[in-house]
């Protein structure tokens, strides 16, 4: 689940991200560098407003972190770990649709290119049911600056991006 200032009206949608992450741990930290990619399609049918645009947008999505983590406790023979993080973070992010509705009625095109440099707080419960595989359920909150390239106009602007990710699923394995 996700919420993304870059939708048309911001709202938590369910998305699908596929990514490799690799981290190195040195006692209570660990150091890292994730990569990650979706496409998703993002329905808005806003039900607060009448004159309000709606449709279904596609967004192409593509992040790189470094991460850095600090194990704050460890619970059951270390099997239960929660984390606190911080990450630095790029985005290059493409959102586009064609809207219905409006005050007009003639609905609205959206294509817009983000690029984000910025940083993301996280705090993460990790649990390994044996040894080497690990299931995690991760929040962060992504604030950065972004400049955006809006293709109908062809003109750009500078803009504050905010991403709120709660919970984000993951499983993987340590070697």
């Amino acid at each position: 689940m996700e919420k993304n200032s870059q939708t048309i009206y911001g709202d938590y949608k369910l998305k699908f991200m596929t990514g490799i992450e690799y981290q190195r741990f040195v006692n209570k930290w660990s150091f890292g560098i994730k990569y990650e990619h979706g496409f998703n399609k993002i329905e808005e049918y806003p039900t607060d407003c009448y004159d309000c645009f709606y449709g279904t947008g596609n967004m192409r999505e593509d992040n790189i972190y470094l991460t850095t983590n600090y194990s704050i406790f460890k619970l059951f023979n270390s099997r239960l770990k929660l984390n606190t993080g911080v990450s630095l973070y790029y985005s290059n992010l493409n959102f586009s649709g064609d809207y219905q509705g409006g005050l007009s009625g003639g609905g609205t095109r959206e294509n817009s290119t983000y690029n984000t440099f910025g940083a993301a707080p996280s705090l993460s419960i990790l649990y390994y049911p044996i040894e080497r595989l690990f299931i995690s359920l991760n929040s962060n909150l992504r604030y950065g600056w972004s400049k955006e390239l809006d293709a109908n106009s062809n003109q750009d602007r500078k803009v504050n991006e905010f991403v709120i990710t709660a919970p984000e699923l993951k499983i993987g394995v340590n070697f």
